[in-house]
C-alpha cells in the first residue's frame, strides 16, 4: 500500500484499525464465555517480541502478555485490520463453531484470518519457535501445526482484504453501495 494500512480511512472517517477494534468491542461473547478487552498488535499496540515475522509475531506477543497477565485465557480471536467488510455474524459463527467442536484452531475454508486459536502448550510452542526465527511464519503453517478445523465459508464479501490501492478502492465502492441500499 505504500503506507500503514491500519490508518487508511473508510467513508465516514473511521480508520481500518478503528473499524477492527469497534468490531471486536461490540462482539457478544458466546454463552458461558467472556471476551477480554480487545488488544491491538503492531504499531500503537502490543509490540512484537524480537524481529517481526508477520501476523504470527503479533499472535506470539499477545499470547505472551495473556500468559503473564491472564493465564486463564484459553484462546485468541485474531482479526486482521485489512478486512473492513468483516461483520460480527462471521466472528460469532467462527467462535461458536470452534467452541462446539473443541477445535485447537479454526478459520473459514482457506481464509486463514480471522482465526480462532486455542492457547495450549503446542500453539504457544509453535508461536515461540517462529518468534525466535525458526519455523514457517505463515498463519497457514500455524493452522496446520495445530490441526486446525476449516469451517464452511460463509457467503458474501466479508473476506475482501486490502493489500493494494485498487483493493482499497473496491472496498470503498462496496461500502458506498451498501450505504446506498440502506438509505433507500
Amino acid at each position: 500500500m505504500g503506507r500503514d494500512k491500519a490508518q487508511l480511512r473508510l467513508p465516514g472517517g473511521e480508520s481500518l484499525l478503528e473499524r477492527a477494534h469497534r468490531l471486536l468491542v461490540g462482539l457478544p461473547a458466546p454463552a458461558g464465555f467472556e471476551f477480554l478487552p480487545a488488544q491491538i498488535s503492531g504499531a500503537g499496540g502490543i509490540a512484537d517480541w524480537g524481529e517481526s515475522r508477520g501476523p504470527l509475531s503479533g499472535l506470539h506477543a499477545a499470547a505472551q502478555i495473556l500468559e503473564e497477565e491472564r493465564p486463564e485465557c484459553a484462546a485468541l480471536l485474531a482479526v486482521p485490520v485489512d478486512m473492513p467488510l468483516l461483520q460480527p455474524a462471521q466472528l460469532q459463527q467462527l467462535c461458536n463453531a470452534a467452541l462446539r467442536s473443541g477445535a485447537r484452531a479454526a478459520c473459514f475454508g482457506r481464509y486463514w484470518l480471522p482465526l480462532w486459536l486455542r492457547l495450549d502448550a503446542d500453539s504457544r510452542a509453535y508461536l515461540h519457535e517462529v518468534a525466535v526465527g525458526r519455523g514457517d511464519p505463515s498463519v497457514r503453517a500455524l493452522f496446520a501445526a495445530c490441526g486446525g478445523e476449516q469451517l464452511p465459508v460463509p457467503g458474501g464479501d466479508w473476506h475482501w482484504n486490502v493489500n493494494r490501492p485498487d483493493e482499497f478502492h473496491r472496498v470503498i465502492e462496496r461500502i458506498a453501495e451498501q450505504e446506498n441500499r440502506l438509505s433507500k
